[in-house]
């Protein structure tokens, strides 16, 4: 007996050096784009509009719709989905389609084909202080996006969310100016929201034009 509980602490430290010898497969972070026909999306968008040449303060106050209709094979044999955009007043409008975008996602890549520019959303895995270029797609100059945020929940509206990814594409201000682009991402679920700031301001902080335009996730699933 005496020799049977001398060996126990020796088998216990096999069998943890047996568990943590496992591997342990990658999470490279494809969840924060997920891709499947049927998929939806609906964004509540408030933007305001200011234009200091006619005067004007103008705000605009809608709902957008993204759906994933279906799926096709690229040139390179990738698989891509095809992303009609609806638009309503409200819930109590009906929805009207407005355009047509692509999607489709590489091992390291997430790419939006958006009015046919393709543009670089995210890039896998997905890492706190990753950077990348989301114009190398396309001809527009490059513009460096990063992940400047990851949390384990976040709460957008009344919905509630884990695995939060925040990318921030632009962050600039100086006493006149205020350019602001983020999007944030989460597992299972894709994009929540974007809030993005163009404006241009007097030394006083006092807005005379630009765009104030934030969109976020109200209600998502499978069609």
């Amino acid at each position: 007996m005496f020799k049977v509980l001398r060996l126990l602490p020796f088998i216990f430290y096999l069998v943890a050096c047996q568990e943590t010898n496992e591997p342990i497969s990658p999470d490279f972070g494809y969840e924060y784009a997920p891709l499947k026909v049927g998929n939806y999306a609906v964004y509540q968008i408030d933007s305001i509009h200011y234009d200091d040449f006619a005067n004007t303060v103008d705000t605009f106050s809608y709902q957008l719709k993204e759906v994933i209709d279906s799926a096709y094979i690229l040139l390179d044999g990738q698989e891509g989905f095809r992303l009609e955009r609806y638009r309503r007043n409200s819930g109590n409008f009906n929805w009207r389609i407005i355009d047509v975008w692509f999607v489709y996602k590489t091992a390291q890549q997430y790419i939006r084909v958006e009015e046919n520019q393709p543009i670089v959303k995210l890039v896998f895995p997905v890492e706190l202080e990753s950077q990348w270029d989301i114009n190398s797609k396309n001809t527009q100059k490059t513009n460096i996006a990063e992940i400047t945020s990851i949390t384990t929940s976040a709460n957008i509206g009344s919905l509630s969310f884990t695995n939060m990814a925040t990318v921030t594409i632009t962050d600039e201000q100086n006493l006149i100016e205020r350019k602001l682009n983020t999007e944030q991402y989460s597992k299972e679920v894709g994009l929540v929201s974007q809030y993005v700031k163009d404006l241009r301001t007097q030394v006083t902080g006092q807005i005379v034009r630009g765009v104030d335009y934030r969109k976020e996730l109200i209600e998502y699933g499978v069609e």
